[in-house]
């Protein structure tokens, strides 16, 4: 029996289970990703941190109201990022995207799968909460 035809075609059948697992975990991972909620997450957050930049630059007080649904969702405001998940997620599946704000300007806020949610400025305070009902 030739060893060294053996061999070679041992390790090539090795390097070819080893390349198919690696590809196997990361189309998993893509899929994982491209999951809709976490692009949900994901363009919540973006939103949000937008929505913050615009709220910090404009003069006087303003109430912005987010367009989408987050009844689903907990979003968290804190002074230096946004982070959104769903009640349950680990850590590694939180959304957070971070923000740097003008100098005297603060934010917070949660809602806890509240829709729809609002981002309020009074003057240097920019909150998020639950969407008061209009009059």
């Amino acid at each position: 029996m030739n060893k060294k035809g053996v061999e070679f075609t041992l390790i090539t059948i090795i390097k070819i289970l080893a390349v198919l697992l690696v590809g196997g975990l990361a189309a998993s991972k893509a899929v994982q990703f491209a999951d809709k909620e976490t692009i949900v997450k994901v363009n919540m957050a973006e939103d949000i941190r937008a929505m913050v930049d615009v709220l910090a630059g404009i003069p006087g007080d303003a109430v912005i109201k987010y367009p989408g649904d987050s009844s689903s969702l907990i979003v968290i405001l804190r002074s230096d990022a946004v982070s959104v998940f769903k009640r349950g997620d680990p850590d590694h599946l939180h959304i957070v995207r971070e923000f740097v704000l003008p100098i005297g300007f603060t934010t917070s806020g949660i809602t806890e799968e509240e829709s729809p949610s609002c981002l309020e400025k009074k003057g240097k305070n920019i909150e998020l909460m639950r969407c008061r009902d209009e009059p």
